[in-house]
């Protein structure tokens, strides 16, 4: 008993031991310059729109199927209920003790989806996991990244929807940025062959990026015409329906769909056409959510939610 218990912990103080390095090594690269806030900034940015969204497509869409749907719904609930519950002690709080209105956000929502999922990471490299396994670590292991990712889809779908206007930011819409020079008389893109290509020129063909640019101009110019009650709806609701949300859906349809669940997870020889190239280039880059969201947690929720809408 003495033995399993030292074990235990001992397993348990290595993998907190390996998230808090992680965590270090990158209070290490910012304190070398390695990285700065514009960087951390992106970083989280591109976490939160790529790696995640990857993330719940390959974790999410191969543990839950037609048959087993139910057994993730109280998960769902749970997700829902608690982020209702926190908002409310949140609201509360700030009526009661006059505190801004930020810290509902803070209280209700958080940044802390790669902690539990490195932790779990790290836990498969001990012994501790194989009584509560059932002997299948690596399988235990991905079912509970499920559970945390589940309940991280519903608080981002939470947050997207309320969080906004509990910060009180109201996005400003400006034009959109032209990748290339315009005539602003006119509106036409300058066809200058005079001007020497940067790094920033496209590699697309002129027809194309003049193409786009018209696009978006137009784009742009119907927006403002719509009226400001009707542009409001349009902007909350492409703050609602962010890469998180398109992830979530992508994940779950995918994973209920018998013929998609096989063509994106089953091995190549068994029908599985989607697995050699697409699901594992998502598997790649979704892998890099939880170590690099870590490294870089040094932002707080709030600034996060800011750079994500």
């Amino acid at each position: 008993m003495l033995s399993t218990l030292l074990t235990t912990a001992l397993g348990s103080l290595q993998a907190s031991f390996s998230v808090l390095l992680t965590l270090s090594y990158g209070v290490l690269a910012a304190h070398l310059g390695m990285v700065n806030s514009t960087t951390a900034k992106d970083v989280s940015a591109l976490c939160t729109n790529m790696f995640l969204p990857a993330l719940l497509i390959t974790n999410i869409g191969k543990q839950i199927s037609f048959d087993n749907f139910m057994v993730y719904l109280p998960i769902f609930v749970w997700a829902v209920a608690y982020g209702v519950v926190c908002v409310v002690v949140g609201m509360i709080g700030t009526k009661v003790f006059k505190l801004p209105s930020w810290v509902v956000v803070a209280v209700a929502f958080n940044n802390t989806t790669s902690l539990p999922l490195l932790l779990t990471k790290s836990l498969t490299n001990t012994d501790i996991l194989q009584s509560i396994a059932g002997g299948d670590v690596s399988a235990a292991v991905e079912r509970a990244q499920s559970y945390f990712l589940i309940n991280s889809m519903v608080s981002n779908a939470i947050t997207f929807a309320i969080g906004p206007k509990l910060l009180k930011v109201h996005e400003k819409t400006d034009g959109p940025e032209e990748d290339i020079d315009t005539n602003e008389s006119d509106g036409e893109p300058v066809d200058d062959e005079s001007i020497s290509p940067t790094e920033q020129t496209s590699l697309l063909p002129k027809p194309i990026t003049n193409h786009i640019s018209r696009t978006k101009s137009a784009a742009s110019t119907q927006f403002h015409r719509l009226p400001s009650w009707l542009q409001n709806i349009l902007s909350y609701a492409s703050s609602l329906f962010n890469p998180i949300l398109f992830g979530a859906i992508l994940a779950i349809t995918i994973g209920i769909t018998p013929p998609l669940h096989k063509a994106f997870f089953a091995k190549s020889d068994k029908g599985g056409i989607f697995n050699a190239w697409l699901t594992s280039s998502f598997t790649n880059i979704g892998e890099l959510f939880t170590s690099l969201q870590m490294y870089d947690a040094r932002l707080s929720p709030s600034i996060t939610l800011l750079i994500t809408l």
